[in-house]
């Protein structure tokens, strides 16, 4: 069965097992409109969900958070659907990452931001 993504308009996007393009564009209608999104089929997606260690809100159905996308998943994301994010080079990537990081330990040692967070996730 194929798999469909779906970019919405803004910048965020759906992964849906359907047997066509209007099973998906149904089934895709719980998020929004899809006929005004940007769909188009993968041939391989690989996610991974890591068991939160602590539960944010016990009405959660599942306790999990997003670890990451497998390396082919990455590289579909950044060319078809944050094309411009993936047109920056690894080091510039770096570059912002480090500004990144320094503006928030910054700020964190100031006490104005109390919450802490993987860095992993904004490379």
């Amino acid at each position: 069965m194929p798999l469909f993504t779906c970019r919405w308009q803004n910048g965020d996007f759906s992964a849906v097992s359907a047997a066509s393009r209007d099973e998906a564009m149904e089934l895709l209608d719980e998020v929004g409109n899809a006929d005004v999104a940007d769909l188009f089929t993968v041939k391989n997606f690989m996610v991974h969900f890591q068991l939160k260690t602590e539960a944010d809100n016990m009405e959660e159905p599942v306790p999990v958070e997003l670890e990451g996308f497998g390396d082919g998943t990455y590289e579909m994301l950044c060319e078809r659907v944050y094309p411009v994010y993936g047109k920056v080079s690894g080091k510039e990537r770096q570059l912002l990452h480090s500004v990144f990081i320094r503006f928030f330990s910054f700020r964190r040692s100031k006490g104005a931001l109390a919450a802490s967070f993987k860095t992993e996730q904004f490379l």
